[in-house]
Parts: C-alpha cells; sequence; structure tokens
C-alpha cells in the first residue's frame, strides 16, 4: 500500500510540473514526511527564456578560411608530389560518387563503403601531409561530408573540435538563434589544425619528398615508379624563393639576366647551379656543405654591379632536403622548411 501511494504522488507531482510549464511556473518542495508544497514563482522574477528554433543559421557569423590562410593551404599543397595529389583526387572522386547512395544526412553514414575505406587508408598513407587536400576540400560546402576523414586523421586532436560544438551549442542557447552550421564548426577545427600542426604538415611533405639512394621516393608498388622525376638534360631558371607561412614570391637581383640563378640536371639527381657567375655541384641524394668563402656579393658584367642576393641564392641551393616536380615548376625545399625555391624549365 505504501508503494501504491508513492506512486499516486509521483503521477500527482508530474501533473502539476507539466501544469507549471505550460500555464505558469511553480516550485515544488518534498519535506522529510514526504508532504509536497507547490508555490508559484512571482512573473517578475521568472528569467527570459529565448527560443531555441530556428530554421536557418545567422549566415552573418559563418566561419571561412582566410585568404591568407586559403593561400598557406595552396603553397602546402604546391610542395606535394603530382602523383600524390593525382591519386588522391581518384580515390576521393570514387567515394564522393557513392553519396547519393546513402539513405541517411547522417554524417558518419557516409564513411560507411568500401570506397570510404580506400580512400581512408590512402591518406592514412601519407599522414599529415594530405591535410591540406582536405582543408581544401572543406572551403566548398559540396564537399561537406570528407569531415570524415579530417575526423579520422586527427583523433589527438579531436577533442578541440568538441569544445567547439559546446561552445557553439552555448552561444547557440544564449542567442537564441543558430549562429553558424555544421559546416563552420569543422572549418574551426581545421583552421586549429593548420595552426598547431603546421610544422607537422610540412615535416610530412618533405619525408614523402626526400629522395633515397635508389632514386625513388619513400613508396612501395606502382606509385613508387612515379616518383622518380626525369630530369637529366634539363635546365630551370629560378622564379623566386616563396616563403611557406605567406605564400610571397621574393625575386632575386639582377632580375634581367637570364643565365643567373639557374640549375642545369646532368642526371636525375645532381646539377650544377649557377648564381650569376660561380657555379655550384649539387647532389640531392646527400648533404652539400657551404663554406662562408662561398658566400659574397657576385659582380654582374652587363652593368658592373655587386648584387648580395647571390649570397642567399648559394645560401638556399646547398640547403636543399626535398623535392617536387608539378605543372612544369620545379620547387627545392630548404632544410629549415619555411621557404622553398620555385623554378620554371628553360629548355629540355
Amino acid at each position: 500500500m505504501k508503494r501504491l501511494v508513492l506512486l499516486v504522488l509521483s503521477a500527482e507531482l508530474t501533473f502539476l510540473l507539466i501544469a507549471g510549464f505550460t500555464l505558469s511556473m511553480f516550485s515544488c518542495n518534498v519535506d522529510s514526511q514526504g508532504t509536497i508544497t507547490i508555490e508559484e514563482i512571482p512573473a517578475d522574477s521568472i528569467p527570459e527564456q529565448k527560443p531555441y528554433v530556428t530554421e536557418e543559421p545567422d549566415l552573418s557569423n559563418e566561419i571561412y578560411f582566410s585568404e591568407s590562410e586559403l593561400s598557406r593551404i595552396a603553397a602546402l599543397i604546391d610542395l606535394l608530389p603530382e602523383f600524390v595529389v593525382t591519386g588522391f583526387e581518384e580515390k576521393y572522386l570514387d567515394w564522393k560518387n557513392t553519396w547519393k547512395n546513402v539513405p541517411s544526412f547522417h554524417v558518419i553514414e557516409f564513411a560507411k563503403s568500401e570506397e570510404y575505406e580506400i580512400v581512408l587508408s590512402y591518406c592514412m598513407t601519407y599522414g599529415k601531409a594530405i591535410w591540406p587536400l582536405l582543408f581544401e576540400k572543406l572551403h566548398d560546402p559540396d564537399n561537406f561530408f570528407i569531415v570524415n576523414i579530417v575526423r579520422d586523421m586527427s583523433p589527438e586532436y579531436i577533442h578541440l573540435y568538441e569544445e567547439i560544438v559546446a561552445e557553439s551549442y552555448r552561444r547557440t542557447r544564449e542567442e537564441g538563434v543558430l549562429l553558424t552550421s555544421g559546416n563552420s564548426d569543422w572549418i574551426a577545427y581545421c583552421k586549429i589544425l593548420l595552426e598547431q600542426a603546421y610544422e607537422d604538415i610540412l615535416k610530412s611533405i618533405q619525408d614523402i619528398s626526400i629522395p633515397e639512394e635508389s632514386g625513388q621516393n619513400q613508396m612501395d608498388g606502382e606509385d613508387a615508379d612515379k616518383t622518380v622525376e626525369r630530369l637529366n638534360g634539363t635546365t630551370w631558371k629560378l622564379e623566386g624563393i616563396v616563403d611557406v607561412k605567406t605564400d610571397v614570391l621574393k625575386l632575386l637581383e639582377p632580375e634581367d639576366c637570364d643565365e643567373c640563378y639557374t640549375i642545369t640536371f646532368d642526371t636525375d639527381t645532381t646539377f650544377t647551379a649557377v648564381s650569376i657567375w660561380m657555379e655550384s655541384n649539387i647532389n640531392l641524394l646527400q648533404m652539400n656543405p657551404i663554406t662562408e668563402k662561398m658566400l659574397f656579393c657576385e659582380k654582374y658584367e652587363k652593368d658592373g654591379e655587386d648584387y648580395c642576393d647571390s649570397d642567399t641564392f648559394i645560401r638556399a641551393i646547398h640547403e636543399i632536403q626535398s623535392y617536387s616536380v608539378s605543372n612544369g615548376k620545379l620547387r627545392l625545399v630548404c632544410s629549415y622548411g619555411n621557404e622553398y625555391l620555385s623554378f620554371v624549365q628553360q629548355r629540355k
């Protein structure tokens, strides 16, 4: 009988609480004897409640990659060997073609296919070096479901995404309007990854591009043969030295000298570099020591002026750690990581 009384009291309390939400607000007190006291709360002491319903987010609060961030992402992608980018694009497109067959819009459902496992496995092979390609894709809302790969490739950072979502939820509750879309939360997360993991991303790219004694990059199978660029007999003219973080191209003086700042390959991995008149022999498969005697301002015979940019070129050309060739350009990445030399081919 005692249990029955409690159940009745519980039902009665539930009814009263429902009434409180629909008509007014009440406080409920239960003393040690089980006596229930219901008191109405004065209307002027009830805090304002904002609705948590909206059809569209307030797009003025959307988060996007900045122009400088997009330039930084593009500069990192430029450092990737072409075969890595091509392989990713092919496998990503195969996966994206399955999206139209997914019966649900839950993000995780788009990661339940063989094609997803293939593209994810490919991305895992190259680690953080792939991240700039993911960031670039996410910039286009049509590629939103690529967040599955972002999530699965960054478990050590995913708590940061959870914090972003929690903060978005908190602000939405306070403002009473959906401030940003889910796409914004993921872009905010990727902006953090770009900033915090930048050095790791760059190092991963360099590790792909570093040639080994076999003349091949660190790959197995059919793709290994694609990493060997046929450079023997080619000559390249320096466009400038690019700052990876800002994507700013620094030109070297004298600019009107066609013979200055050129390199000519005598094998696929060795070349002769000419600054203004001084020559240096460089081997991409080994360290190329530099001495202070090699660093000085060289005279350009046509105008009789001394140019100290030759010092910059010689120093950089002896610090090459990795290289890549794509879209008709040769990039020699300096070992200190934040610059690369960009060349265009002159003749073959």
